[in-house]
């Protein structure tokens, strides 16, 4: 029988200072790279680098408007959270690549606005792009692959090891794609 313990905590707001009704979540997600907690945002373009501690050790900012906080709606009936898209926590393919990325929508320019209408009956459809982008290990980035949709078109990440990346893709049938990358002098 196995006991588990908990030994710490660490909690990190993502709310950005946009009020959040309660029993709603805004979130991105967390990988752990080299002994670093490393998330995504869901308000801008960039990545918090925390110690296995909790302290924050560096926040990275790519130059790229285009992310759009969540959208909250409330009335006294109910309460209504839409994301907009996030920047996703980066992988690590190798000691000089890293891989990541975003979602925002074209068609959104006010997030609680857009919300209230659909919250209200409105039919209208976020229009979503995507990026795929790669970065060195400094964390410039070296190129970005943007596409139209919620996904990209290679699937979302869920693994990367030495050999290969592999991907996810459900539009259709839930599908797995292995890729491998080829280094380029």
């Amino acid at each position: 029988m196995y006991q588990r313990l908990l030994s710490s905590c660490l909690k990190i707001d993502e709310s950005n200072g946009v009020k959040v009704a309660k029993g709603f979540n805004a979130k991105t997600e967390i990988h752990i790279i080299d002994d670093n907690i490393v998330t995504g945002s869901i308000h801008d373009y960039s990545f918090s680098i925390y110690d296995l501690e909790g302290t924050l050790l560096k926040t990275i900012h790519r130059d790229f408007d285009r992310i759009v906080r969540p959208g909250m709606y409330e009335s006294e009936e109910f309460s209504v959270l839409n994301n907009f898209g996030s920047t996703a926590s980066p992988f690590k393919i190798n000691d000089e690549l890293y891989l990541t990325t975003a979602t925002w929508p074209s068609n959104v320019s006010d997030p609680d606005q857009f919300t209230k209408r659909a919250a209200l009956g409105s039919e209208e459809r976020v229009q979503f792009m995507n990026s795929v982008d790669f970065f060195d290990a400094n964390w410039k980035l070296l190129y970005s692959i943007e596409n139209d949709g919620y996904d990209p078109k290679i699937g979302r990440i869920q693994l990367i090891n030495d050999e290969s990346i592999f991907t996810v893709s459900t539009e259709t049938t839930p599908t797995i794609y292995r890729y491998r990358i080829l280094e380029q002098n």
